[in-house]
């Protein structure tokens, strides 16, 4: 829905208010701030026309306007600019990765307490191959009577595992490894439990390999191990997440590890931002915005922030990219890609 100029700034003022604020914003109130050249009755009619179009809502007939879930989504998606850190900012961002770090999980800490300090909102970092990784190759090799390593690779990097679950001799599993690679060849990791119902025909043969295979896709846990999720307390200090029910669901996606995979971004997206969900939805009360890092041009993980829809977008954008880039830049994941 294309908007005037007029009320393209209209909309921006009460964002930026709501934002800032947490409160209905009045005409007056943008008039006096913002928009001095415009005349409160004006702003006024705006106002009401921007409710009419959906973007705003008014919460009592006396009380100004904020924003609706489409409002944010209207000005995030065509009116945000995104702040630029000032100095200090950046510095602080930086002191934060300045001390040694041995590990991978000391890497995801620090960078998940380093964006929810920034921020003020509920952190997440993972590293890792995720639920929409594509399936580009898969490997079977025969080491001993009993045991054989299963090699998967994806766009994201390869997972290995030795299994003795499977049985079969060096020309089976040549043959079992094409027709599986046939099947499952182009398919996201997350896809795997649907793919149960392919085993028809000449696959039936080799269908313990399958199975094997589809657990070790649907039952690692090496992904958990690899996320870090910090300041959930932060939430605690906004006005939304004064309501029980709001707080209950936020602090149980925060809790649900395998959702959170869900809701961050694809791999192939620089920057994701989600506004709140359908009614129905856990989502409904939140935002998550989350950026993409790579090693050596693969994306290998993603930083997120998840707060109230009353999020400071431009502020967390810019945040998440200058983290993103400090992880790229130092040689954090070295041994681990």
């Amino acid at each position: 829905m294309k908007l005037s100029d007029r009320k393209k700034k209209i909309l921006s003022a009460v964002v930026d208010e709501s934002i800032s604020r947490g409160e209905p914003i009045s005409s007056k109130d943008i008039q006096e701030k913002y928009l001095s050249e415009y005349s409160p009755a004006t702003i006024r009619n705006e106002l009401m026309a921007l409710e009419e179009m959906g973007f705003l809502s008014q919460p009592h007939t006396s009380a100004g306007r904020v924003p609706t879930v489409e409002g944010y989504k209207k000005y995030v998606d065509e009116l945000m600019t995104i702040k630029r850190l000032s100095k200090k900012e950046a510095d602080l961002l930086k002191d934060g990765f300045n001390e040694r770090l041995l590990n991978l999980n000391d890497v995801l800490k620090k960078a998940a307490k380093t964006i929810s300090s920034a921020t003020n909102y509920a952190s997440v970092v993972y590293y890792g191959i995720t639920p929409s990784a594509v399936i580009e190759n898969i490997v079977l090799v025969k080491l001993t009577e009993k045991q054989t390593l299963v090699v998967v690779v994806t766009d994201q990097g390869s997972i290995k595992e030795e299994t003795n679950s499977i049985s079969a001799s060096e020309d089976e599993l040549l043959s079992a490894n094409k027709i599986l690679l046939n099947v499952l060849r182009g398919r996201k990791i997350g896809e795997m439990n649907e793919c149960r119902n392919l085993v028809t025909g000449e696959l039936l043969r080799y269908k313990t390999i399958f199975d094997c295979i589809i657990e070790l896709l649907t039952e690692r846990d090496d992904l958990a191990r690899n996320m870090a999720v910090e300041g959930k307390d932060n939430l605690l200090s906004y006005p939304e997440f004064q309501d029980q029910n709001k707080l209950k669901n936020t602090m149980h996606l925060l809790e649900r590890q395998d959702d959170l995979y869900k809701v961050m971004s694809d791999p192939n997206v620089e920057v994701s931002v989600r506004i709140g969900g359908d009614d129905e939805d856990d989502l409904k009360d939140v935002s998550i915005v989350t950026a993409t890092y790579k090693v050596n041009g693969k994306p290998i993980g993603s930083a997120g922030v998840v707060g109230p829809v009353r999020m400071d977008y431009s502020k967390v954008v810019s945040i998440l990219k200058n983290v993103t880039k400090l992880l790229e830049e130092n040689d954090f994941f070295g041994g681990n890609t």
